[in-house]
């Protein structure tokens, strides 16, 4: 039964095709909207993205487990608190596999990634 409800919380946010949710994280951040600061919190979170998309691929390559599940662990808080739900729910199940050493759903989840970050730059350089 858990594994049931697992899916249900995270199948559809990756099926979305909101990137990123700024107003509701600027009001709850900031308590109404803040285009200024949530820019801010971006630029600081597509820096910091950059370097984690890379070692999330370094840890993949050399099938690294415990890097893996740790890298999204990281990724699926910041991404939460920004309100990046794609990303966020990629994370999880991400992670999740990682900590149950399912290559099977990671091998086929890392695909999504090349789609997710891209999506996100975008936003990013549209904001």
């Amino acid at each position: 039964m858990p594994e049931e409800t697992e899916q249900k919380e995270t199948q559809p946010a990756l099926l979305s095709t909101d990137v990123i949710d700024p107003t509701s994280v600027m009001k709850s951040l900031f308590g109404r909207d803040r285009p200024d600061r949530f820019k801010k919190l971006l630029d600081v979170y597509v820096r910091s993205g950059e370097t984690d998309i890379e070692q999330i691929r370094q840890a993949f390559a050399d099938k690294n487990l415990t890097q893996i599940a740790a890298l999204m662990h990281k990724m699926k808080s910041s991404s939460r608190s920004l309100g990046v739900i794609k990303m966020a729910d990629f994370c999880i199940v991400c992670e999740r596999a990682a900590k149950a050493s399912d290559w099977n759903t990671l091998n086929d989840r890392i695909k999504t990634l090349d789609t997710i970050w891209p999506e996100i730059l975008t936003f990013h350089e549209n904001y």
